[in-house]
């Protein structure tokens, strides 16, 4: 099944925010032969997990364009450097946050489970550990797509301010 990608009209059965050609473009620029050689058919369900857990795992500033699309953007009210994103954009970002992560979904789960605690000290002779909680509630992180992605986030300490 061909691969259905958002192009910024709020479709309601887009499946990914960039398409196999733009990936490619962005992975053969990086030097990512991992993508180069795989599959058409792996490379789109590959930018579908990568899509899934984008919409699943950031909380995007604005709001849906349409309450009929599948995906979470376009988005109103969106803006990036003081510069108001048009409602029938995907921004770049956003792209390339997809390719990443599609990246990674070609060789791993991204929504695997990860241990819920973690080994912080270890003795041997008269047996002692010591537990601690890890850092991010045990999920992995994905740095490369959160730097992509940071500047289409909500803030979590944002406020709107007005003067009466």
């Amino acid at each position: 099944m061909a691969l259905i990608t958002e192009t910024g009209t709020g479709a309601s059965d887009a499946e990914s925010y960039i398409s196999v050609a733009d990936a490619d473009t962005y992975h053969a620029s990086r030097a990512n032969t991992a993508w180069a050689s795989a599959a058409t058919g792996n490379k789109e369900a590959a930018l579908r997990k990568a899509t899934s857990y984008i919409d699943g795992n950031y909380r995007f500033c604005g709001c849906p364009s349409s309450a009929a699309q599948a995906l979470q953007w376009p988005r109103i009210g969106v803006r990036i450097n003081d510069y108001s994103v048009a409602t029938n954009v995907i921004p770049r970002q956003l792209q390339y946050a997809c390719a990443e992560l599609a990246l990674v979904a070609l060789s791993e789960s991204l929504t695997s489970a990860v241990d819920s605690q973690s080994v912080a000290s270890k003795t041997v002779g008269p047996i002692s550990i010591s537990y601690a909680a890890p850092r991010n509630g045990g999920r992995k992180r994905y740095p490369a797509a959160d730097d992509w992605l940071s500047s289409l986030m909500q803030s979590r300490f944002a406020a709107e301010v007005s003067r009466a």
